[in-house]
């Protein structure tokens, strides 16, 4: 078994983040050892075998295989999900604490390749450190820490919760939440950068052309930015940390390239609204480059 999971991980971790790789290997560094699959508790699955019908299997031997059950509760073919086929692809993926990599990485894909029934093993597993809160650890139990609720009561959209646990996520060291940079990044970064790209973009718009917008001729100074904003979100995806960056580095670009071409005085108006529109239009998209 254990040549079978090396040479799967070997051809598989390039598409994993650096702390599912890392622990990974830290298991596979000496040969693997033996591990317990049951265990003696009143609770949990019973295992169907004579003899040990008062033992219960390991959770994480178990659960993972809930993510196929569940597959089949919700449709009955269930397989397409799990089985790749010469007619559609699977592409599998997962995300967790480091503290969870060894049953996704080792355990889980030993027992679909023990099965060797076809099921689908990881492509990839994004794993992060740990999220710890302002200068200490999360504790639910203890009641430190925000969780789903609190954020609600909070009042705050939705959406500056995303941008900000995104940029905080811990995806190659600990970090930590704090509220005074929640705030901080809200009014520099969603309200200064992109907000600031957003209004004068529309307020250029809505000044020179009254609203109605032609249709856009790219030139290849545009098509240039085009790439360099596919470079940054391309060579980034995979990662929301370094996506976040990206995005930001994209909005700054944006805002020179519309600023650099912006015409001064009516004569200027007059001679430059197409590529000024063009510039407008294509602003937009570059704050969102998948659409």
């Amino acid at each position: 078994m254990e040549p079978s999971i090396r040479t799967w991980f070997n051809n598989t971790e390039g598409g994993w983040s650096p702390p599912a790789r890392a622990v990974t290997r830290s298991w596979l560094r000496d040969s693997l050892r033996a591990r317990a699959l049951t265990r003696d508790l009143k609770w949990g699955v019973p295992v169907p075998v004579p003899g040990y019908t008062n033992k219960v299997f390991y959770v994480w031997f178990d659960a993972p295989l809930g993510y196929l059950s569940i597959t089949q509760c919700f449709t009955k073919n269930y397989e397409k999900w799990w089985k790749k086929d010469k007619d559609y692809d699977i592409k599998l993926y997962q995300f967790m604490a480091k503290d969870n990599v060894p049953f996704h990485g080792i355990m889980f894909p030993a027992t679909i390749i023990g099965v060797n029934e076809g099921y689908a093993l990881v492509d990839h597993i994004f794993a992060t450190e740990y999220l710890n809160y302002e200068e200490g650890k999360f504790s639910k139990s203890r009641g430190v820490g925000v969780f789903g609720t609190d954020a609600q009561d909070t009042g705050i959209p939705a959406d500056v919760w995303r941008f900000y646990l995104a940029s905080i996520r811990p995806e190659t060291s600990d970090s930590s939440f704090s509220w005074t940079e929640l705030g901080t990044r809200n009014n520099s970064e969603l309200l200064n950068n992109l907000g600031n790209f957003c209004h004068r973009s529309l307020s250029f718009c809505a000044n020179t052309f009254k609203g109605v917008l032609p249709d856009m001729k790219l030139t290849e100074a545009d098509y240039e930015v085009v790439a360099l904003v596919n470079r940054e979100v391309i060579g980034n995806y995979a990662f929301f940390f370094s996506l976040i960056y990206s995005s930001k580095r994209c909005l700054k670009l944006s805002l020179v390239w519309v600023i650099s071409k912006r015409p001064i005085g009516r004569s200027g108006v007059r001679a430059s609204r197409q590529r000024l529109l063009t510039r407008v239009l294509f602003a937009g998209q570059l704050c969102c480059p998948g659409n």
